[in-house]
């Protein structure tokens, strides 16, 4: 799947964490294209309809964010840009637009408790979020403390 890749990745587990990101994230996208374009407004409120648009909707999903991946991943190496930088802020855009959409089929009325609610989650997620970033800089910390060896001298002397 990813051949012709330059992954620049030392480890088979790093190559095979690689694949998972692509694979899932591509997935998940060809999905979200999909239901997005299955969504309809009637009468008795939301329904799904599905189409033949809607395999074509997952299908350019799945291949557009595989692409994006493959394009980031080739492009990394010495002395280049990271394009994942510029991939990062496009994966959330389009799954920000994703998630928001739907929120034109809803009733005026309900858009401020509506408003609330995302506010408040995403107050909670990004708690979670600062949380798991805290914990991952302290394991690491610990990781390199560990692999370091002892110095001796004043400085070594834990405060």
């Amino acid at each position: 799947m990813l051949r012709g890749v330059n992954t620049t990745v030392a480890t088979k587990h790093e190559r095979d964490l690689v694949r998972v990101m692509v694979v899932g994230t591509a997935i998940s996208f060809g999905f979200m294209f999909a239901l997005l374009q299955t969504l309809r407004v009637d009468a008795s409120g939301w329904s799904f309809t599905v189409s033949g648009g809607t395999a074509v909707a997952f299908l350019a999903g799945a291949g557009l964010t595989t692409g994006a991946w493959m394009v980031a991943l080739r492009g990394r190496g010495p002395g280049r840009r990271n394009p994942l930088r510029l991939l990062s802020p496009i994966v959330l855009a389009v799954g920000l637009v994703g998630f928001l959409y739907p929120l034109r089929f809803m009733p005026v009325e309900k858009l401020p408790d509506i408003a609330i609610g995302l506010s408040l989650a995403t107050v909670a997620l990004s708690i979670v979020g600062a949380l798991i970033w805290q914990i991952s800089r302290f394991l690491e910390r610990e990781a390199s403390e560990q692999n370091s060896p002892p110095s001796s001298g004043p400085d070594s002397v834990r405060r």
